[in-house]
């Protein structure tokens, strides 16, 4: 089974990366956009009350006394007109000037109140509301119970209300229309901002591919430089094997043949780690798919190790339960992924030490659980346990001849049966490594 192409992963994390630096930012410009858009809005409601006020409830300043009115007015005391109705704008517009920029685009109510607050005389009403909304009950439950300049009501307007000697002069903005292009201008930069983050993510996902490249060319040459080494190597440590046991039948009992035996079996074991690894990374590595009893492969993986815990003075318990644990896979390299995990707990405990291994099934997975007392793993090491060559105690390792594979093949002979080995430890207490795999029913 091929591993999954790391690099592929990469180039989606830098591209992941990439949409979440640019959303936040277009996310913040586009909501200072929207907030001056609204800010905007409010200050020219503001401006316009005021105006209104100021000019007695009209859009131009009232006559002086004796001021000869122009023979196109009407029968009023004043210059006003009414306003065109709203027309049509650019959102653009809008936004860039304002709603002032355009008289008839907010459409308006004025009326004079008496004294005690009741509607006394309607300056000018809305265009498109008629004559229908305000009334007595509308101010008094609306606007009398707020005295004060300005203010906004629950369904889109404005007022504005001031006493006057003959009472109280109010001003009423309807501002939905300028409440419908700001939500026009929300939907419309919400679409912007989602189009510019689909064309980013290909954008993101083509430059990606050409900035790992580089790496992704000097991580290949690297693996095969690894496995082209580990394959030369194989036959001088062949060879120098043949040629110790030779040595020993003409040199029984030399220490220096005995430590040049030791290190180069250690050496084997290295090499042929790297080149399954090798092979595992090009998706090489061949497995047998038969079913299996995952209870009976873990007892026959850890029996050997009996003899090796008395001598270390540590005890080790074996419980794989009586039923069968059926399984899919490959039994042989399932029982290597054991074996590391019970070598890796007889390394890393001191004499005295228990260690466990349970068998067992849990929803339809079925797992084999290896728990060791001792100094357990530190939590800053948690995440890189599983990592090639990496050892948490270089001392240990190099007393107890780890070069720190073990782990990383046993994980992916997990991943490789669709399981995966985890890990739970508390510092100077345990360590407890389980190996979960699908069942096969």
């Amino acid at each position: 089974m091929k591993k999954k192409d790391v690099f592929i992963l990469l180039r989606f994390k830098i591209t992941f990366m990439v949409l979440v630096v640019l959303a936040i930012i277009f996310s913040i410009l586009i909501g200072l956009l929207n907030l001056y858009l609204k800010v905007i809005n409010r200050r020219d409601c503001r401006v316009f009350i005021t105006e209104l006020m100021e000019n007695e409830g009209y859009l131009t300043p009232r006559p002086r006394e004796g001021q000869k009115k122009d023979s196109a007015s009407s029968d009023d005391d004043s210059f006003y007109k009414p306003p065109l109705p709203p027309q049509e704008s650019s959102i653009f517009e809008y936004w860039l000037f304002g709603s002032n920029h355009r008289r008839g685009f907010q459409d308006y109510y004025v009326a004079r109140l008496d004294k005690d607050g009741k509607l006394d005389h309607v300056l000018h009403t809305f265009s498109v509301y008629s004559e229908a909304i305000v009334d007595d009950d509308f101010i008094s439950m609306t606007v009398t119970r707020f005295p004060k300049h300005n203010g906004g009501l629950d369904n889109g307007l404005a007022y504005g209300i001031e006493s006057r000697d003959y009472g109280y002069l109010l001003v009423i903005i309807d501002r939905m229309n300028e409440i419908g292009h700001q939500h026009s201008f929300v939907a419309f930069s919400s679409s912007i901002l989602g189009m510019s983050l689909v064309v980013a993510f290909f954008l993101s996902l083509m430059i990606s591919a050409l900035v790992i490249r580089p790496v992704q060319a000097a991580f290949i040459n690297q693996k095969q430089f690894i496995a082209d080494a580990s394959h030369e190597l194989k036959t001088p440590v062949a060879v120098i094997s043949a040629n110790i046991d030779v040595l020993e039948h003409e040199f029984p009992d030399n220490k220096w043949l005995g430590y040049i035996k030791t290190e180069n079996e250690r050496m084997g074991t290295l090499v042929k780690d790297m080149l399954y690894l090798a092979k595992d990374d090009a998706g090489k590595t061949e497995f047998a798919r038969l079913p299996f009893d995952l209870s009976e492969a873990a007892a026959y993986a850890v029996l050997p190790f009996e003899s090796v815990a008395f001598e270390q003075k540590k005890t080790l318990e074996i419980n794989t339960g009586k039923n069968m644990l059926p399984v899919m896979g490959d039994e042989a390299k399932i029982k290597q992924a054991i074996i590391v995990l019970v070598d890796n707990a007889l390394k890393n405990s001191e004499p005295g030490s228990l260690i466990r291994v349970t068998a067992g099934k849990e929803g339809n997975r079925c797992f084999v659980k290896v728990y060791n007392t001792g100094h357990g793993i530190s939590p800053e090491d948690l995440n890189k346990i599983f990592n090639r060559f990496f050892r948490s105690d270089s001392s240990r390792a190099r007393a107890t001849g780890g070069y720190g594979l073990g782990l990383a093949i046993a994980q992916s002979i997990a991943v490789a049966h669709k399981g995966k080995i985890s890990v739970e430890s508390e510092e100077n207490k345990y360590a407890m490594f389980t190996l979960q795999i699908p069942s096969s029913y």
